[in-house]
């Protein structure tokens, strides 16, 4: 995405459907050395999305907004806390 959005600006009148395909063709055509610094910021960009993504799901649980957060991120209750709660 980021070696297609620097080339937005080539596109001028050319269809998308063409435009994709010759950009498709440049990224194939292109050395694993020439590739590197569009798959390293791509990586680097990943991993502080998923930080702050984090961050931000903690705080909505804290807030008490964890239906906001991902069911894979709340909290798990631990398994003493489930059997007191099934007892009561």
């Amino acid at each position: 995405m980021l070696f297609y959005m620097e080339r937005v600006p080539e596109r001028k009148d050319m269809h998308q459907k063409e435009f994709l395909a010759e950009i498709g063709k440049r990224w194939a055509g292109m050395s694993e050395e020439d590739k590197f610094p569009y798959v390293k910021r791509f990586q680097d960009l990943k991993e502080t999305y998923a930080k702050e993504l984090e961050a931000w799901e903690k705080r909505m649980i804290k807030e008490g907004r964890s239906d906001l957060v991902r069911t894979a991120s709340q909290p798990v209750l631990a398994e003493e806390e489930v059997t007191k709660g099934r007892h009561r």
